[in-house]
């Protein structure tokens, strides 16, 4: 029997291909627009926010962060949202690559204690923050110095910055110096958490895993979603038949009954075939401006036999 746990994945929204290529205040703005187009628009105040596209296939979800943002060397700053998953780790892993292709993502990121990524060190930094900008202008800080470091704002409010090289002999001492030295106090921990990543290779196979119509409708949803707002990507797009077996089946039936009711009617010896078109149009009338002609048009041609 498959254990419930929970997940959470990481869904960035500007496509690999555009990183860098837009100011980090517009993406996020068309971040922001995706979300609320993607929201349940018949959700209550006391209510979980849900994407309306993947509640048939996965009931147990919620968005726990709809705007937060994320930044590494590879990527740059770009905008995210968090999905709290509630099921089993082959469900988090197959909505991950459901997002990652709609929204033409190198990899999608899955943390929890479920997961089956490896256990990677955290700075976890906490502060009294002013305003959104204050907390990009500090990461952006912390990673000049340290570019390695892969850094996000939390569910929680928190900057956490990830060193996922995984090393042995990694410290946080020089980073720690470097955020104590700022004119400013921040509450400072470290942590030991599991993460796994799912790139862009494996999209394919998990989609193919659950071939139902429920998940082509929400790709195609999230897909059309996304690419109204962040127009001009290109990235590979999965082989789904948009019609199931049966109704492909039924429409080659309905094209072969035609043909053959057509050749029940072989075309007759040679002659002449004529197609005769007739109309009222106005006259050219020089007393009533009201008269109507009769035309005849007649059109001849031979058909071989």
């Amino acid at each position: 029997m498959t254990s419930t746990a929970t997940f959470l994945v990481q869904i960035a929204s500007v496509p690999g291909n555009q990183v860098g290529q837009r100011k980090f205040e517009q993406t996020r703005y068309l971040h922001e627009l995706l979300v609320n187009t993607l929201v349940n628009r018949n959700e209550q105040s006391n209510t979980k926010q849900q994407i309306t596209a993947i509640t048939k296939l996965v009931p147990e979800h919620e968005i726990v962060l709809r705007s937060g943002f994320s930044q590494t060397a590879q990527w740059g700053l770009e905008p995210n949202m968090f999905v709290e998953i509630h099921g089993d780790g082959n469900l988090a892993r197959l909505i991950s690559a459901l997002f990652g292709e709609a929204f033409c993502q190198d990899g999608i990121g899955i943390g929890g204690r479920n997961v089956e990524g490896q256990y990677h060190s955290v700075l976890i930094v906490n502060s009294k923050w002013e305003n959104e900008d204050e907390r990009v202008k500090f990461v952006s800080t912390i990673l000049q110095h340290n570019p390695n470091l892969s850094a996000q704002l939390d569910i929680d409010g928190q900057l956490a910055f990830h060193d996922y090289s995984i090393s042995s002999d990694f410290s946080f001492k020089d980073t720690i110096s470097l955020i104590k030295s700022l004119d400013k106090n921040y509450l400072i921990e470290e942590k030991q958490m599991k993460s796994e990543l799912v790139d862009r290779s494996e999209y394919d196979t998990l989609l193919r895993l659950l071939e139902s119509s429920h998940m082509r409708r929400a790709l195609n949803i999230l897909r059309h979603a996304h690419a109204r707002l962040f127009s001009g990507y290109a990235c590979c797009s999965l082989a789904l038949p948009s019609l199931s077996k049966r109704r492909r089946q039924k429409r080659r039936e309905q094209k072969n009954d035609k043909l053959e009711r057509y050749n029940r009617h072989p075309v007759s010896p040679s002659h002449l075939c004529s197609l005769i078109l007739t109309s009222n149009r106005p006259c050219m009338c020089l007393t009533d401006d009201n008269c109507f002609c009769h035309y005849t048009l007649v059109f001849t041609t031979h058909i071989a036999s």
